[in-house]
């Protein structure tokens, strides 16, 4: 009668065991990530403004492109500068399903430059090469972070003719590093 009664114990205790072993932690995954795209100023938006001294200039820009991961997007962002420095810039690309991809360019806490280009060139006049970091998002995209390094490169000025600004100037990116997300 003593073995009828222990069995059925260590069964419920192997049970509730079992149970409080399930894994609760979301499992990340990091790859590669790349982007190439467009963006132009856009002033026919204003979603923010800029306080800060130097950094008055508010710049909103929007374009599309495409990557691997996102397949074709299109892309938003807005940032802060006072024509050879910029701050604060955040942005979203939206895949063409609606989930979001949040980040920062420059980093957190960073100056980005926008600099001469150190040779002619038909096209463009200016570059940067900064850090952006991934901030969050939407669908697939919930928690993403990581974060890479732009290239990318403003055509400013009609064939280069430092009295023709092009007020809605063409900016064309490559963004690469890793991005980690939730399995």
């Amino acid at each position: 009668m003593k073995h009828l009664i222990i069995d059925p114990l260590i069964i419920l205790l192997l049970f509730s065991f079992g149970v409080g072993c399930e894994k609760n932690e979301e499992s990340m995954e990091t790859s590669a990530f790349e982007a190439k795209f467009f963006t132009k100023r856009n002033f026919d938006a204003e979603i923010g403004t800029c306080t800060e001294d130097p950094y008055l200039g508010y710049n909103y820009q929007v374009g599309e492109g495409s990557s691997t991961l996102l397949g074709k997007f299109t892309a938003e962002l807005f940032f802060c500068g006072n024509g050879s420095d910029y701050k604060n810039g955040e942005g979203v690309f939206v895949a063409e399903n609606g989930d979001e991809l949040y980040y920062r360019v420059p980093s957190s806490g960073e100056i980005g430059h926008v600099l001469p280009l150190p040779y002619a060139d038909p096209l463009y006049e200016l570059y940067f090469q900064d850090s952006f970091t991934f901030t969050g998002g939407t669908g697939r995209f919930k928690g993403a972070s990581g974060g890479g390094k732009t290239d990318s490169y403003v055509d400013l000025l009609v064939d280069g003719d430092t009295t023709q600004f092009i007020p809605e100037h063409r900016t064309d990116h490559v963004w690469s590093g890793t991005i980690t997300l939730m399995k």
